[in-house]
């Protein structure tokens, strides 16, 4: 098996570069009974033949290259060989079930393996372009944790070539060593899930249907076609479940035709309650209008207290007024009778003295009276200036003068009000 099949050249066609990715050779590591050694297979590219002996390995060989291209979900293992589904699977080629026993005790069988939990198993392949000068390497790690009936693995899409003595060895017993090795070369992707691992080299081999790759299996483990039409409809067409999207079409009409009936329902109960909103929604008008009359009419005590307090205030005013002129006019009259009284009793000392004595009271009044008539003239000045400042009648006269100063207060009013605004 180390060495290739020979080479069979159809009508000249080896003398051309072959086309699409091939397999070129591919590598095998504790996978079912070949054990503790590399097993190698060199197709180069080229149509090969396997052959040998029953039970030598053929199917096992086959399983190892359906397991690096189709999900393990989707295997039969060794049906090449016409094996039923359950005789081999993933647990008994990585452990290497090779017979199984009857146990004494218990009368139940037990499979005889070639290689315990310790133990690692490779799958690697590596497929090449000529046309492009292209090639990836595929190949899947397989281990064995304690307790776990299920090998653990991971998936390597590298776009050199890789090889399982050189990459995938001399890193002890630790699975993560080995990852970590593998991280470290360039152009190698590792994987966790076979959708990502499948995804990279599908895309690499410009595979766009995942079904080309069930049709691969299918096919790669053939023994007879019966009847050709089925086999064209099971395995190259995509199956259509005309009961299904007929039961899907049905439930969305009855979807839709529910979804009618509720929007029907709800239009009818809009209607319904549309005259109720438009109702509700004047009684809030009419109740805010109503609010604010009520507040309005509250307010009114104040507004109209306020108007009688002014008009009380302007009564003040001018009853203030009235009893400044009272005053002055009331000291006018008890300055004229205080001179009269004066003047009655210069009149008796006159009379009593009939001498020089009265002239020189005579000159003191004359002196009295010019300094008196001195002060009113400045006061008179000062009070022209100021009715001249503020456009007011100066002309000497008692009504005037009230009638100018009540003026004067009310511009003085009319100031104060424009400062406070």
């Amino acid at each position: 098996m180390n060495q290739p099949l020979p080479q069979l050249d159809l009508m000249g066609l080896s003398s051309k570069l072959p086309t699409g990715f091939r397999l070129h050779h591919m590598e095998i590591y504790n996978w079912g009974t070949f054990h503790d050694q590399i097993w190698h297979i060199n197709p180069d590219g080229n149509n090969s033949l396997l052959t040998g002996d029953i039970g030598s390995g053929k199917s096992t060989v086959v399983d190892a290259l359906t397991t690096l291209l189709v999900s393990t979900q989707k295997i039969t293992y060794n049906k090449a060989a016409g094996a039923e589904s359950k005789e081999r699977n993933l647990a008994s080629y990585v452990r290497g079930a090779y017979k199984s026993e009857k146990s004494e005790l218990t009368q139940t069988s037990k499979a005889v393996t070639l290689r315990g939990e310790s133990s690692y198993s490779v799958l690697l392949a590596w497929f090449y372009n000529a046309d492009f000068d292209q090639g990836m390497t595929l190949a899947q790690v397989f281990w064995l944790k304690e307790g776990n009936h299920q090998p653990e693995r991971f998936y390597i899409n590298a776009d050199q070539q890789l090889n399982i003595k050189k990459h995938f060895s001399g890193f002890g017993s630790d699975i993560n060593q080995l990852k970590k090795k593998l991280r470290n070369i360039n152009g190698v992707n590792l994987s966790t899930t076979f959708r990502e691992y499948a995804t990279l080299f599908r895309r690499h081999f410009g595979i766009q249907s995942e079904q080309a790759l069930d049709l691969f299996y299918q096919t790669v483990s053939m023994k007879s076609v019966g009847n050709l039409t089925e086999f064209v409809r099971q395995h190259m067409l995509e199956t259509t479940d005309v009961q299904g999207q007929l039961d899907e079409m049905l439930q969305g009409f009855d979807n839709l035709n529910r979804l009618h009936e509720a929007v029907l329902k709800a239009r009818a109960q809009i209607e319904l309650l549309t005259p109720l909103c438009d109702g509700l929604q004047q009684h809030d008008i009419v109740k805010v209008a109503i609010e604010a009359l009520r507040v309005a009419r509250e307010s009114l005590s104040g507004w109209f207290a306020r108007f009688h307090s002014e008009l009380l205030q302007t009564q003040i005013d001018k009853l203030v007024q009235q009893a400044k002129q009272l005053e002055h006019r009331l000291e006018k009259l008890s300055n004229t009778i205080q001179r009269m009284r004066d003047k009655e009793n210069d009149l008796h000392r006159s009379i009593e003295d009939q001498g020089g004595r009265r002239l020189r009271e005579i000159e003191r009044e004359i002196r009295q009276f010019e300094q008196n008539v001195s002060r009113c003239k400045q006061l008179y000045r000062g009070y022209e200036q100021a009715c001249q400042q503020l456009d007011l009648d100066a002309q000497l006269d008692e009504a005037r003068f009230y009638a100018n100063q009540q003026q004067l207060e009310t511009l003085s009013t009319q100031v104060d009000e424009q400062e406070g605004s």
